[in-house]
């Protein structure tokens, strides 16, 4: 009776090892991430009582893929691979888009959503698919979609932004380190450098045109490699929308993760790493 409790524990562990490999395979060949239990919260009394906001669909809600309409904040919209879904209750119910998918393949996993803030009905979203990430755009608020860019199939898409003051430039980055740059809306593309780093973040300043944010991920010690070491993060800007970069040497031993601008308050920026948030105040020069 032992052997076979004991044989049964071996083999749950080997299904267990089986399966974070394929999770691990599937993340780094393809971009696709298996989550396991996110959820997102709303509140809607200043933080006082939250609530779970469920899912129409069996992909999960990720902070990613969840948008509030620019138009109106009351308003919520989901980004999956069954399509676009509104919610008009701030998430206690979701109605489908019927969206159309105007792709040879269809979306297997959508990651990310973003609304032009100065075109309200455009959406795009990035799909992450076998043989190369999709950026895809809708005109119509989320009924019909387009492809306008795919990756290299060894590369994906890993930051997106619009550019605030001028929607017509789109900025891409990749996990080899592309920063792509379209002038019109998506219809061609062109590279203005290519970094030694995985962009993980791409975030124009919406008080300062040209300005751009860019946050490279670090590279980790290969565990199995003796003589490998890791390459910190880095946070890049450039002030002429990508013509010339240089690094913010002030803060780059906290090893910045994200950027966030404050809404409210302009010049105000924050720098989050795992351990610290950093915060200027308008008119404070950092570099």
């Amino acid at each position: 009776m032992i052997e076979k409790i004991g044989y049964i524990l071996v083999c749950f562990f080997i299904v267990y090892l089986a399966l974070q490999g394929l999770f691990g395979y599937l993340e780094d060949n393809f971009g696709i991430t298996i989550t396991t239990g996110e959820e997102i919260f709303i509140s809607q009394n200043e933080g006082q009582d939250w609530e779970t906001l469920k899912s129409p669909v069996k992909q999960g809600i990720s902070a990613k893929t969840l948008v509030f309409d620019p138009e109106n904040p009351y308003h919520l919209y989901l980004a999956s691979a069954k399509g676009i879904f509104q919610s008009k209750n701030q998430g206690k119910k979701f109605r489908s888009q019927r969206t159309v998918f105007n792709t040879q393949t269809k979306p297997s996993v959508v990651s990310e959503c973003i609304f032009d803030p100065q075109r309200p009905n455009t959406i795009y979203i990035v799909c992450k698919q076998i043989g190369g990430d999709k950026l895809l755009v809708s005109n119509d608020g989320g009924e019909n979609f387009r492809t306008i860019f795919v990756s290299e199939k060894e590369d994906r898409i890993t930051a997106f932004a619009i550019d605030p003051f001028s929607s017509q430039f789109l900025y891409i980055g990749t996990k080899k380190g592309l920063f792509l740059e379209s002038k019109d809306f998506g219809s061609s593309r062109r590279k203005k450098i290519q970094f030694s780093q995985e962009i993980s973040q791409i975030a124009p300043d919406p008080y300062k045109e040209g300005e751009i944010y860019v946050v490279l991920a670090p590279v980790e010690k290969n565990p199995f490699d003796y003589w490998s070491f890791r390459i910190p993060g880095k946070l890049m800007i450039t002030k002429n929308r990508g013509e010339d970069f240089r690094e913010f040497e002030k803060i780059k031993e906290f090893d910045i993760k994200k950027v966030v601008f404050d809404p409210n308050i302009k010049g105000q920026v924050y720098f989050v790493s795992d351990s610290y948030l950093l915060r200027t105040s308008p008119g404070e020069k950092i570099e």
